[in-house]
């Protein structure tokens, strides 16, 4: 009698070669251990190891559908974190860190397949966040943060330095639980790492001010904490891998990039923590997507085990996903934190006119603001008016002292937008100028009211009484601001 015969689908055949080929590199691959040598057997499989790991990147990229084939080559970094998060419990099979229409230079997250409105995208679980608690938990500078004084002595002050400290550490540390994620990591752009001629691009000495003082600020800090560290733990921070420099990318890492993942219950209104992937969303205002935290932790119930981004519309593919940074966060505070000024976006956008003193300093009693709709706060103008007796007066003197302002400066607002037109190239040069021009605006408003004004003889001064004025932008201005740190620009003016 014949042999039976088993008749295998060519598919089974193929999904169980994938598992088989799948188990083997799983299980050969010394880099998930965080033992000493991973480094070493990896280097020494050399091109062998990197074909190896080429080809997990394209199975696992397509059997998961959790990165786009068409563009799986482009990025090997996110591939590998990709991988990492994966294993890791992460969910993302509707997005990528990739995208065929994105320029190069930036980065984003966009959409692998059409999303719909309410469709959950990203679940990250606490696993690969890099927060407070998971340096305590895994990293291995655990014990300078909590025993060494120190160290607690300055995270008393604030407990955001534990993060920055733990993030200083892992980025060197060839053994990090979240190497992949540290391979991945970018410098956050600000005008903190701009040089003089950068920021003189601003026109505004007040912005180069205030960007030398985030400079100083953190070098206070750094100083506080160095040569101490690099002396009492060498071999942790090395001091020439450790320098200024690391320290302020590590700090402007946690300020730009940061989610507040506070637990309930907790003694803090804020614990930030770095989550990868989720840290790809730019910044669109109003509620593109919104993000919350899930708590699964029998034992540790206050604390948020998994990051969940929620469409808050349709998506095509290849579409950008975002999320807000701030609805009412300002042009300045955007800028220089995070190096680029938001289109669309003008609330909280104002420039303060500073009354000069005979001694060449300022009089801070006496400053007001003018909101985007280029009208003086109307206090300010009742303020001016106890001096000069008269609101002709006033308004005379705001006009020639704008006018004078204006002068100052080496482009005007008409050359800016053009410049801004023409650039091509995403620098210092282009963030510059798309700054400058949005406060430009400012004054070229400011300029035409009150050459109007004077014109027609009216100097009333604004009254905010019905309710479309109270939601005006201007009258929000007002309201919020109660000192001139985070103008766009300081004009002064003579009595």
């Amino acid at each position: 009698m014949a042999p039976s015969t088993i008749k295998v689908k060519p598919r089974a055949v193929a999904i169980i070669a994938a598992v088989v080929v799948f188990l083997f590199l799983m299980l050969r691959d010394p880099s998930r251990s965080g033992a000493p040598g991973a480094g070493e057997s990896n280097r020494a499989h050399g091109s062998r190891a990197l074909r190896d790991e080429e080809r997990l990147a394209i199975w696992s990229n397509r059997m998961a559908r959790q990165i786009d084939p068409r563009v799986a080559k482009e990025d090997p970094a996110y591939d590998e974190l990709a991988r990492w998060m994966l294993r890791s419990g992460a969910v993302f099979g509707s997005v990528s860190g990739h995208s065929r229409k994105f320029t190069a230079g930036g980065r984003g997250l966009f959409a692998t397949k059409a999303i719909s409105q309410g469709d959950e995208v990203l679940r990250i679980p606490s696993e690969c966040w890099f927060s407070h608690r998971s340096v305590l938990r895994s990293s291995a500078v655990a014990h300078v943060l909590q025993d060494d004084r120190t160290v607690k002595k300055i995270l008393e002050e604030d407990m955001s330095w534990a993060v920055i400290i733990g993030l200083l550490y892992e980025r060197t540390n060839e053994y990090s639980p979240w190497l992949p994620y540290m391979r991945f990591m970018r410098r956050q752009e600000s005008t903190v790492w701009w040089s003089d001629h950068e920021l003189a691009q601003t026109h505004s000495p007040h912005v180069v001010e205030f960007s030398h003082n985030i400079q100083k600020d953190i070098k206070g800090a750094y100083d506080r904490l160095f040569p101490y560290l690099s002396d009492t733990y060498p071999t942790m921070f090395d001091a020439d891998m450790h320098d200024l420099s690391a320290f302020t990318w590590a700090t402007l890492t946690m300020w730009g990039r940061a989610f507040n993942v506070v637990g309930y219950n907790s003694t803090s209104d804020t614990e930030y923590g770095l989550v990868p992937i989720a840290d790809l969303l730019n910044h669109q205002a109003g509620k593109t997507s919104s993000w919350n935290m899930e708590y699964h932790d029998k034992e540790r119930a206050n604390d948020p085990t998994m990051f969940v981004l929620e469409a808050n519309g349709d998506y095509t593919e290849d579409a950008e996903l975002t999320i807000s940074y701030g609805d009412r966060r300002s042009s300045f505070n955007f800028f220089v934190y995070s190096g680029f000024t938001p289109r669309g976006q003008t609330y909280g956008d104002f420039i303060a006119i500073k009354v000069s003193k005979a001694d060449g300093g300022v009089d801070d009693a006496l400053w007001g603001c003018v909101g985007v709709d280029g009208r003086p706060q109307p206090k300010y103008l009742d303020k001016l008016l106890e001096k000069l007796g008269g609101m002709e007066q006033v308004f005379t003197a705001l006009l020639a002292a704008t006018e004078t302002h204006m002068a100052s400066w080496p482009t005007n607002y008409n050359a800016d937008m053009k410049s801004l037109a023409e650039l091509t190239t995403y620098d210092s040069l282009w963030a510059a100028t798309g700054f400058r021009a949005r406060y430009k605006s400012i004054y070229e408003r400011l300029h035409a009211n009150l050459k109007a004004a004077i014109a027609a003889g009216d100097f009333a001064v604004p009254k905010y009484t019905s309710r479309e004025d109270k939601n005006s932008e201007c009258y929000r201005h007002y309201q919020r601001f109660t000192n001139s740190e985070y103008a766009m620009d300081h004009m002064p003016i003579t009595l």
